[in-house]
């Protein structure tokens, strides 16, 4: 994953950030509320490691972040039998992670659907995070091994354009 960003994995009941959250849940823009798999990009101003900006996070009584929030892809996927092409990404397996962290983006099945034209094989960038399979959020270890699988659907979120 990207050392110089913290990713949402959850928002707790109590805190800074749903009490922000409670106060801004009505607001016209939406996007102002804090989610699960939105990235941390700043903490205070503060542009550094997700270390930092974890120690940051435990001791600012004040909170002033930049973050992005995923767009949500779904990426559907047929193997024919008799050519079982890779899909050609490379990821991180951490089973305490929300997702498969997508590492490299290499020679394989997406990459020809992209240059296919294909809209969500197209925009799938390194860092970007496969959150789940065939229309389930799953733990990263059954969405490894469902990456092996004739047919699938994935479910990743996007960061970048």
């Amino acid at each position: 994953s990207d050392p110089t960003v913290l990713v949402v994995t959850q928002v707790l009941a109590s805190g800074l950030i749903p009490s922000w959250n409670k106060t801004s849940l009505n607001s016209p823009e939406d996007e102002v509320v804090v989610r699960k798999f939105d990235r941390i990009l700043q903490v205070n101003g503060v542009k550094s490691s997700s270390d930092k900006f974890l120690k940051l996070l435990a001791e600012a009584s004040k909170l002033e972040l930049t973050l992005v929030h995923p767009g949500l892809e779904t990426i559907r996927i047929r193997r024919q039998q008799q050519q079982k092409q890779p899909l050609g990404l490379l990821v991180a397996l951490n089973p305490n992670s929300c997702g498969l962290v997508i590492r490299a983006i290499e020679a394989g099945l997406l990459s020809t659907m992209a240059e296919q034209g294909h809209q969500g094989a197209s925009r799938l960038r390194p860092h970007d995070r496969i959150i789940g399979v065939d229309s389930e959020h799953r733990p990263v270890h059954e969405i490894a091994a469902k990456l092996q699988e004739d047919e699938l659907t994935l479910m990743v979120c996007i960061y970048g354009a």
